[in-house]
């Protein structure tokens, strides 16, 4: 089993965002066989989708670029 400390994984996490420059970077973990249901399905090309089977859980970590907020004007 590997393990990694957040600095060095959030590290990791910028470094492809900023060299593949994305729209957003989501932390997904395979579930495995858990009984758990899946947030996202993986293409080949690392493409993040929903699917009705969905073998990836969202880990709650992820960057989203500033451009996904683009044109978006109300408040919260």
């Amino acid at each position: 089993m590997l393990f990694l400390n957040s600095a060095t994984l959030y590290k990791n996490l910028l470094y492809d965002f900023y060299k593949k420059v994305p729209t957003a970077l989501l932390m997904l973990v395979n579930k495995n066989g858990l009984k758990a249901i899946g947030d996202f399905s993986l293409a080949e090309d690392n493409y993040i989708f929903r699917n009705t089977e969905n073998d990836y859980i969202y880990t709650g970590c992820g960057i989203l670029s500033k451009d996904l907020f683009k044109g978006i004007t109300q408040e919260v």
